[in-house]
């Protein structure tokens, strides 16, 4: 971490680096009003990012007729801790987000966040790159030892949702949607096939359970979570799997709310769909007798 004068100067610094695996990428922009996603790595990205970050700085300069070079922007680099899953764009966007509301430079109810960017150097290394003044206001002392305390706390959690018991069911037909402590939502299932079912849904594969554990999104909201358990009950029972749902996430029952519906497969053999039942999902699946038709 540390505090710089001139944007330009660690955008250049980022450019100069290398055995890159890949070219550096804008992954999130808070400072200008081009928010299309990411952006190439060039001259012209960095010229306008570097101007927009350096504004609000160079704004409060001239009113206060300061003409020293003073620091306004801050720098920190972010690596994946060893053991968490590659996190995607969007999961880095909110880690950033973490760390700028650590570091004082977003997130006040009373004031306007910081512009800042976050450019992706490889698939374990970000760059953070704030201004130190939002508009119209005075510079921010940032605590790095609050920041520091953050990144542990982040690093924890994704360390423990890499190492959580995944609770894997038997039974190939059965699915277990379940809230994690720590804000996410695991889905865990012993048939591999459900991978086709959810491709296109935003769960994230599980780094030691290939295509039978899943994870949402770090930083995804309750409402997304909650919209994310719906869709995925709705579509594989849609499949013929039985899917059980943790209660804590809130998923309203009124697709299943008849006692039982069976849904024909290939060949003759049926899945018999059952409601959800209270704390099913929090523990262990065992074998369920099922009614002969």
């Amino acid at each position: 971490m540390s505090t710089i004068a001139d944007t330009r100067d660690v955008l250049d610094l980022l450019t100069d680096r290398r055995g890159n695996p890949a070219p550096m990428q804008v992954i999130h922009d808070a400072a200008t009003a081009d928010r299309s996603g990411t952006a190439p790595w060039c001259d012209h990205t960095r010229d306008r990012l570097a101007r927009a970050i350096d504004l609000p700085g160079s704004l409060y300069r001239i009113d206060r007729d300061d003409l020293q070079n003073t620091d306004t922007t801050w720098y920190c680099a972010l690596r994946r801790h060893g053991r968490s899953h590659l996190l995607t764009d969007r999961e880095w966007s909110a880690v950033g987000t973490h760390v700028l509301r650590a570091a004082g430079l977003a997130g006040r109810p009373d004031s306007s966040d910081c512009p800042w960017i976050l450019v992706r150097e490889n698939l374990d290394t970000v760059h953070l790159i704030a201004s130190l003044v939002a508009f119209h206001e005075e510079p921010r002392e940032v605590d790095n030892s609050r920041v520091l305390a953050e990144c542990r706390e982040l690093a924890d959690v994704l360390t423990r949702l890499a190492d959580a018991d995944p609770h894997i069911p038997r039974e190939a037909d059965v699915v277990l949607v379940a809230a994690h402590p720590d804000r996410f939502v695991t889905l865990a299932a012993h048939n591999k096939d459900i991978a086709a079912h959810i491709r296109d849904l935003a769960w994230i594969p599980g780094p030691r359970y290939e295509d039978t554990w899943y994870h949402s999104p770090f930083g995804a909201g309750p409402s997304e979570i909650t919209d994310l358990a719906r869709a995925t009950r709705h579509r594989l029972t849609a499949a013929g799997y039985i899917v059980r749902v943790d209660p804590a996430l809130g998923v309203t029952r009124s697709a299943q709310a008849h006692s039982r519906i069976t849904h024909p497969t290939q060949g003759s053999r049926r899945h018999t769909i059952t409601p959800d039942a209270p704390g099913v999902a929090l523990a262990p699946a065992v074998a369920t007798p099922r009614r002969r038709r």
